[in-house]
């Protein structure tokens, strides 16, 4: 991972992005919930949802809790170019085919806690989203191993799967880029998660 990546607790854990993303876990933990199931999501694609998700996944590890960080984004996904993963690995689209168990395709980050499932490679769609069964036993794997179970799903634009996931989730966090998101898009995002939605977060804002 390099600094351009965005992962503050690797590149600079002391700076002022990594105190933000601090100071959303303690918000978070501060709430009661119905599920340690966060969700997050972006109005589009490209809003840095992936970053945020994993950056809140290390906040999390870095004060003690046990994270199950599961990529959702089967079209565009990221983790095996950023982690890496050992090329025997299935991915997670291995899981929702019904083909493989979540065992076979969770791997240990380091030392820090956090369980990564990753996409092993780009889907057409993600239509995969739709085997409910499968996910569901996927979900229900990370929540008996770790505290907080964290799916990086795709924006609401892509799939209207997310909208059900949002709605059995505990925290529902939305990312959006600042001058990069269209405002028309922005509210239609948010008018469809409802009261489903927790927390916005914006990037790229000027300090």
């Amino acid at each position: 991972m390099s600094a351009k990546d965005g992962f503050v607790f690797v590149t600079d854990p002391e700076g002022e992005a990594a105190r933000r993303y601090k100071q959303i876990v303690d918000e978070i933990l501060g709430r009661a919930w119905p599920r340690k199931r966060m969700l997050v999501t972006s109005p589009a694609p490209g809003e840095g949802k992936t970053v945020t998700s994993v950056n809140i996944a290390l906040a999390l590890a870095a004060k003690g809790h046990s994270v199950f960080l599961a990529e959702l984004t089967l079209m565009r996904p990221r983790y095996r170019f950023v982690f890496g993963a050992p090329p025997t690995l299935r991915g997670v689209e291995s899981v929702l085919r019904g083909e493989a168990t979540p065992e076979e395709v969770t791997f240990l980050l380091g030392e820090t806690g956090v369980a990564v499932t990753s996409v092993g490679a780009p889907m057409p769609d993600n239509e995969l989203l739709n085997k409910r069964a499968s996910l569901h036993k996927l979900i229900a794997f990370g929540e008996s191993k770790c505290e907080w179970v964290i799916l990086d799903v795709p924006s609401i634009e892509e799939s209207p799967a997310v909208k059900e996931l949002a709605s059995q989730a505990g925290p529902v966090v939305m990312v959006a880029r600042s001058y990069k998101t269209k405002l028309a898009v922005f509210r239609k995002a948010t008018n469809t998660l409802g009261s489903d939605l927790d927390y916005v977060i914006l990037n790229d804002i000027a300090s």
